[in-house]
């Protein structure tokens, strides 16, 4: 039974053919993504249809591609932007002095601004880093805890077994004497230890 494409969850013929490899077409697509502002103006540069741009960018495959080619491209951005922020910000520090009222106005504004978004920045990245401290400090405690259910577990299923084996003592008459045993038959099923030795 053939699906109609774009619904939630199914997918059409043409996209359950998709290959696991991009073709130099698509690689293409992803290239032009990164250069332009718009899918439209994206598939008028790669040569394709925008309906098919779209539709593989809903793949796995081109979308990963994309989605790690785009991160790259970023984080190659960002390291270009970072090694000239040394030159702007001393290019600010010129302006401040250069003479022109109006030019050292705006640049020490710009500085103050610069400064304060630096460390709202920094106040950010703090308040990440407390977060995941705690969220290792509670999934400890969630293994402690989970260590601790499965020791109660195992004790209840222990319990639950010598139980058993008293019942099944009481009924066939091997039990001789329920009060000369009692409190050292309930302290042998905390501890673990087995029936047998206190029915000699």
């Amino acid at each position: 039974m053939r699906t109609k494409p774009g619904e939630i969850g199914q997918f059409s013929d043409d996209e359950q053919d998709e290959p696991d490899v991009l073709t130099p077409q698509q690689w293409n697509a992803i290239s032009c993504l990164l250069a332009c502002d718009t899918l439209q103006s994206a598939a008028d540069n790669a040569g394709i249809n925008v309906r098919t741009l779209r539709r593989w960018l809903r793949t796995p495959v081109f979308l990963d591609e994309y989605t790690r080619t785009r991160r790259q491209h970023l984080d190659h951005v960002g390291t270009h932007l970072q090694s000239a922020a040394a030159d702007a910000a001393a290019t600010l520090m010129r302006l401040l002095k250069c003479g022109d009222p109006l030019i050292e106005l705006r640049a020490a504004k710009t500085i103050l601004q610069m400064s304060q978004k630096a460390a709202d920045t920094r106040e950010l990245e703090q308040r990440i880093v407390d977060l995941e401290s705690e969220n290792q400090e509670q999934a400890a405690s969630i293994e402690q805890l989970e260590a601790k259910s499965e020791a109660n577990y195992q004790m209840a299923l222990r319990f639950e077994t010598q139980l058993c084996e008293l019942e099944e003592s009481l009924k066939d008459g091997t039990y001789r004497s329920h009060r000369k045993v009692s409190k050292e038959t309930w302290d042998n099923m905390f501890s673990g230890q087995s029936l047998a030795a206190v029915r000699r």
